[in-house]
């Protein structure tokens, strides 16, 4: 993705936009004024009404769409597999619901619980190593649903001059992901051999919670490689 996205990216590019008026902001969009009583609110209004644009995505915010948001690579390691995947496309990702938004204006701080019932992913997948009792050395198409996923998320920043105008850049980003559950299906797994290939799907998934740690990383990984980059 430049990434995964979610609600997490567009408030990222909401409050580096809108607060910091760094591009034309379309005049569907509700601008909320840093000294409002009610800025919290306010702000998840604003993004609850911006729902139906983000399938097709915002250019004038620079808002990529989000279905299909697009990834060209990510990958991750674990102690027993190397897994790269590429050509990655999410679906559903408007499909969100902001739970809980605070932006503390005084310490330039921006929390927020974002929660999604359902995301879809597909792309081409390469595995290396053992994953349960299967040693892995493959690759092919693959599509994963994911269910039930919770993003925490604690964006840091700070105030900076340019051209005489003050923004606010947001600089770090601490954030915390659970997946309720999964089912993939991986094409090709052992060339030649479909019946392997279908049994080793159907155990992967029988044991998806046992899993869940390492999807987990898979989608930090995607996470971190997108915002604020």
């Amino acid at each position: 993705m430049q990434y995964l996205t979610s609600l997490f990216i567009i408030l990222v590019l909401y409050f580096n936009v809108v607060q910091n008026k760094k591009a034309k902001i379309p005049n569907y969009v509700k601008i909320c004024k840093q000294n409002d009583p009610n800025l919290d609110q306010c702000v998840t209004d604003c993004i609850n009404d911006l729902k139906p644009y983000f399938a097709i995505g915002i250019p004038e915010m620079k808002i990529y769409p989000f279905d299909p948001l697009v990834i060209a690579q990510t990958q991750f390691t674990t102690q027993n597999l190397e897994a790269v995947f590429t050509e990655n496309e999410f679906h559903k990702g408007q499909n969100f619901d902001l739970k809980y938004l605070h932006f503390d204006v005084d310490n330039n701080v921006l929390i927020m619980n974002i929660s999604y019932a359902e995301l879809m992913q597909t792309g081409n997948y390469n595995l290396t190593g053992r994953l349960l009792t299967f040693q892995l050395n493959g690759n092919g198409k693959f599509n994963v649903n994911y269910t039930q996923i919770e993003v925490y998320s604690k964006l840091s920043g700070e105030r900076i001059i340019k051209n005489g105008k003050e923004y606010l850049d947001f600089q770090t980003v601490d954030y915390q992901m659970k997946l309720g559950d999964f089912k993939m299906q991986l094409d090709d797994l052992f060339v030649g051999n479909p019946e392997l290939t279908m049994t080793t799907n159907r155990i992967l998934n029988e044991n998806s919670q046992s899993l869940l740690p390492d999807f987990e990383e898979i989608c930090r990984n995607i996470l971190s490689g997108y915002t604020l980059g």
